[in-house]
Order: structure tokens, then sequence, then C-alpha cells
């Protein structure tokens, strides 16, 4: 009896397939579907061809997973500049490597490497200054690099009458001519209005203009942090206002949110003798100022809390002092007769040394010091902010920029000396970043229409 497997001739093994009938191998057989089909000479030499092309399509596939992972391991200097280098810079510097080439000009141009950049760069560019009555005028570290478009500020509305208050991160808190504010980035011209702060703010008339005078009774401060999360990073406007005229020294606060896009009053008071305007500062997201009674104030909007601490130098009236921010921390610097000392404050509320200068012809200049003094004159302390550990001082018509950590200085001419410069004169610094101007989520008739000049972006 025969059985179904009788019907099939027995398997033969051959090197490339299995052949049934014993014979040569079927060349289409073995390359499956995609190969060529047929069964003559040119059939098995189009087959060859087609496991030529397979293993070359192999070969180039294995290439290029091999040059990706070296490329990973070792990749090229201008990959690493871009990666990891490049949001470091300053915005001047990024427009020109804008011109490198289209690849680098859509990297530079990227939402997100705008906010990088905002968020990475830390360093101080330059200050702004003003001598009232006039115009501010800005002076970079390196003009190449740090410099603004319009160190005037004329893209703002109420320009010539602009005063600079406050610098966080970026941006820049401005006045007009009404004492209306501004919040605008100097290295993009973008700007924007903020709403009129409640009472109490004294108002009056002068031949029907409408002007708003405080009589030097507020103090402010511009609190804004970088999120690398955020995209749209929320800014904060912290007024220190003195509740009754009647009870000096008693200070609340107004806090102005970006997005909340309304004023509201602190429910915490603080008790001072004064609080002296034109020190405010940002420190970690806290909003300080110096007082006429050698403290420190500050007030933590997110919080609703305030709290005061003693300046670090005990009681020494000959001694100048301001306040600024290293890595997120506040720190001071004090300048006597002998010295320039430079503090940061811990968190249990006490001033730790983190350097000390020598100034020449104090009472201990000499050759005991073994080492030759830093200042040949008494310098003096200007606000600063920086992500790393940079004081800014005035001298002789420089500001020079001290980095405590290294040692090292760098420096700009501002102006000749002059009695005028040191008196009224007021020194913003200021960080060189994308950082973004949102428009408040409010409407109404008290923000400004942008003006053509304003809409001027250099992206």
């Amino acid at each position: 009896a025969t059985t179904a497997m009788d019907e099939y001739p027995p398997l033969e093994w051959t090197s490339d397939v299995v052949s049934r009938d014993g014979g040569d191998p079927d060349p289409t057989e073995a390359a499956g579907d995609d190969s060529p089909a047929g069964g003559g000479a040119d059939d098995v030499e189009d087959a060859g061809l087609w496991r030529q092309r397979q293993k070359a399509e192999r070969h180039a596939r294995l290439k290029a997973e091999v040059t990706g992972m070296l490329r990973e391991m070792k990749p090229p200097l201008r990959d690493v500049f871009r990666k990891h280098a490049l949001h470091c810079l300053p915005v001047r510097s990024l427009l020109r490597f804008r011109s490198v080439s289209k690849e680098w000009r859509c990297f530079i141009s990227a939402p997100i490497f705008l906010h990088t950049q905002s968020h990475g760069h830390r360093s101080t560019s330059g200050i702004f200054w003003q001598i009232p009555p006039g115009v501010p005028g800005y002076s970079p570290f390196d003009p190449l690099a740090g410099g603004v478009p319009d160190p005037s500020l004329a893209f703002l509305p109420s320009s010539p009458c602009v005063a600079a208050l406050a610098s966080s991160n970026g941006l820049l808190l401005c006045a007009g001519i009404l004492h209306s504010y501004y919040v605008c980035n100097p290295s993009t011209a973008e700007w924007t209005s903020v709403p009129e702060p409640p009472p109490p703010c004294l108002t009056y008339c002068v031949g029907g203009v409408p002007v708003v005078d405080d009589g030097g009774r507020t103090a402010v401060a511009l609190l804004f942090e970088p999120s690398a999360g955020n995209l749209e990073a929320e800014y904060r406007l912290v007024r220190a206002y003195e509740i009754c005229e009647d009870s000096p020294g008693v200070y609340g606060f107004q806090v102005f949110s970006s997005v909340a896009g309304e004023w509201r009053v602190s429910s915490d008071v603080c008790a001072t003798e004064q609080l002296i305007p034109g020190s405010g500062v940002s420190a970690g997201g806290v909003a300080c100022w110096r007082t006429t009674m050698q403290t420190v104030v500050s007030y933590d909007p997110v919080a609703d809390s305030c709290r005061s601490v003693p300046w670090p130098m005990g009681y020494d009236t000959t001694a100048s002092w301001q306040l600024g921010e290293m890595g997120g921390r506040l720190c001071c610097a004090c300048v006597t007769d002998s010295a320039v000392q430079v503090y940061a404050l811990t968190p249990p509320g006490l001033w730790s040394l983190l350097a000390s200068y020598k100034v020449a012809g104090g009472e201990d200049s000499g050759e005991g010091f073994g080492e030759p003094p830093v200042f040949g004159s008494r310098p003096s302390p200007l606000r600063f902010q920086s992500g790393g550990s940079e004081v800014l001082l005035w001298v002789s018509g420089r500001v020079v920029g001290l980095d405590v950590a290294s040692g090292r200085a760098r420096e700009v001419c501002v102006a000749q000396e002059g009695p005028w410069m040191m008196g009224d004169a007021d020194f913003v610094p200021h960080i060189s970043t994308f950082a973004r101007v949102f428009p408040q989520n409010v409407g109404g008739s008290h923000l400004r229409a942008l003006t053509p000049q304003s809409k001027q972006k250099i992206m």
C-alpha cells in the first residue's frame, strides 16, 4: 500500500537550498519572493546581482550604525560647541553665529534654544547707568558680545524720559515720565507695560496731566527666575511702600505677577527705619533692599512673608555697601578705607565671608600685607547679579567686575570721574539673554498697544 509520503521524492541537501527533485537549486526559490523570476541563465545572473545588492545594503546599514556610535563617543567639535557651549553666550554673539550656516540659523532661532539660553547664560554683560535728569546709558564689558541695540531704550513709549530701576536675569524694570512701569528685554527690544499699581499712590495734576508722585516712599525690585521646564517663565514686580505717613518705618508690599496679570497686597508688614530706593535686588526669587539702619529687608512673594537681618559689618557708619546675587544666594559687598569684603547670607540668617581684598592707603596698608593691594583707592560697591561669583565695583570712572572665586577682574570705562557720578547716578547690571517678555493675561485700557518700533525684534 502506498502512503501520502510516497508521492514526494526524498529531499536532497545542497549548499544553497533544499531541492526536492535532486537537481540544481532554483535561484528564484533561494532568493525569495523579491528575487528575479524565471529559470534561464539570465535569471541566475540576475539572482547573483540581487544578492550582491542585498549584501551592499546590509554593509551600508552596518557602516551607518558604526559611524553613529563613533559619533556619539567622539562627536565633532562643532557639535560639542553647539550642544554644550552655544547657549552660554550672550545675545549679540548668537546673532552673529546665525550666519555660520542654515543649520545653525535654524538651531539658534528655535524657541527651545532661546529658552535654554535665557536659562543657561548667567554672566553679567554690562551695566545701565543714568544721571538724572537724562536718558539712560549702557556700557558693556565686551562691546562685540554684550552690547544692546538701543542703549537709550528709545523703543519704550515714554522715551526719552525713561529710568532704569532694577533688573533680574535679562529683564529690566523701567519707569516712564508718569512713573508708569515697563518690563523690557534690552537685548531683544521686547517690552510690555505694567498696570498702574493700586493705592497708596499720591496722584495730582500738572497742567491737566496726571502725574504720579510717591515722594520717594516706595522701593521696587524685579524678580525673574527662568525655569528649565517652563517656556513662559513668570516675572514679578514687588513694591515696598510706607503704609502711613503718620507711622514712618512700617512697610507693606504690593506684588504684580505676569501670570495673574494684576496687583495684590501682601498680608505681612515690616517695621524698619527706611528702605533705600534704588537698592532693590533679586536673589533666589526673593526681593531684598538695604535700609538706613544697616539692615537687609527681604520679601518672598510666594510665601508672602518678610524678614529683616542685620548687615555683616556690625555698626560702622563709614562703610559703604550694596546687595547682589551670586548663584542664587543673597550677597553683600562692603567697602571700607582698608578693605573690600564680600559676604553671602547662609540659610540660618548668618553672613559668611567669601573674600577680602586690601585697599591701598588704608590703615592697614604697608609691608605687613605680604601681597600687593588690589585697589589703589577706595572703590564704591554697585548692585550685582551673576550665576557665578562676580561682584561689581566703581573705581575711578570704571566699572570693575571682580570674580571672588578666581580673583580675575574685568572692567569697562563708563565716564570720567566726577562728583556727579557717584552722587545721583544709579547703576543697574544687565545679563544679555533671549528672555521673553510675555504680555499680561489681562485686558483693559491700561495696557498700551505695541508700537511699530517695539515690534521689531532682533531675531
